[in-house]
């Protein structure tokens, strides 16, 4: 069985994969966040992707601030969310991650997030590097 800091990790995984559709409902946001990932030399794939754990780090670090547990995750303001998404560093949406993923994908994801300052040559938004 998963302990809670598992479960609550799966919870901000679930709003992150459940982001872009729910944006990509106005189909010129996906267009325009393709563009903008090409122009920033990211494969839309592996941008996509950073997106979405980027949603489910900054979910993850606000309910861990918060000391929200995974049953209490619905109750999380989405606005504390997005605060949280423009306001950290990316050492604080880092900081207190399960040491192993349940899912392959988001192990890979974060891995992604934590090379990416480096990969693309210049600071993730927030990033000091």
């Amino acid at each position: 069985m998963a302990s809670d800091h598992d479960m609550l990790w799966r919870r901000c995984a679930h709003l992150g994969h459940v982001l872009l559709p729910l944006m990509d409902q106005e189909p010129w946001r996906q267009a325009r966040r393709h563009e903008n990932l090409r122009t920033w030399g990211i494969d839309t794939v592996e941008g996509e992707c950073l997106v979405e754990v980027f949603a489910a780090l900054a979910a993850h670090a606000v309910a861990a601030e918060a000391g929200v547990s995974a049953a209490e995750f619905d109750a999380l303001p989405l606005s504390a969310v997005a605060e949280a998404a423009t306001g950290k560093r990316d050492i604080e949406l880092l900081a207190g991650l399960p040491d192993t993923f349940a899912d392959d994908r988001d192990g890979q994801a974060v891995d992604l997030f934590r090379h990416t300052p480096t990969k693309a040559g210049r600071p993730v938004a927030g990033s000091s590097s």
